[in-house]
Parts: structure tokens; C-alpha cells; sequence
């Protein structure tokens, strides 16, 4: 079982989440490479995968970084979802 803490204390790595509809698939452009490559020790990143869609993390802290991966969207229903609120921060594993 995987167990997934949240710290919000650390700063969130700003960026967008993107749906590639030619690829199916969601992506992750972040705002800054530099500060991505800070996040990542030297140990690099692995994925959890759930399903099609991958969590990356870095393996040194156990921090999520983002999310990517084939999704195909053709069963999804158009709808609105109710805003919710949020707080920045990190969840890690």
C-alpha cells in the first residue's frame, strides 16, 4: 500500500497541466526547468503508477513533482465541477 503525506510548508512546483488530445494523454510543462531540476536530488525520479497515468517523484525525497501519462478522455462527461479551496504545498510517499 502506498501512503501519501502532505507538507504544506514546502513550496509547490509551479507549472501546467496539459491535455494533449492527438496523444491522449496528459502532460506537465513546468514554469521553470531550473527550479524543477532543483527539486530532483541526485538520486533522479521514478513514477507510481495508478492505472495509465504516472506521479512523478523524486526518488531522494519522496516528493511529487507531477503528473503525466495516456488517458483517453472519449468516455468523459462535459460538466461543472464545484470550485473547491485549496492551499499550496507538496504531498510525498
Amino acid at each position: 500500500m502506498i501512503r501519501f503525506f502532505v507538507d504544506l510548508e514546502s513550496p509547490k512546483l509551479d507549472g501546467r497541466v496539459l491535455y494533449r488530445t492527438g496523444e491522449c494523454s496528459f502532460d506537465f510543462e513546468p514554469d521553470s526547468i531550473t527550479d524543477l531540476d532543483k527539486r530532483v536530488g541526485s538520486e533522479g525520479r521514478t513514477s507510481v503508477v495508478i492505472g495509465t497515468l504516472q506521479i512523478e517523484i523524486d526518488v531522494e525525497t519522496g516528493a511529487t513533482l507531477y503528473v503525466w501519462g495516456y488517458h483517453p478522455y472519449f468516455r468523459w462527461r462535459a460538466g461543472r465541477l464545484p470550485t473547491i479551496a485549496s492551499r499550496p504545498g507538496t504531498i510525498s510517499v
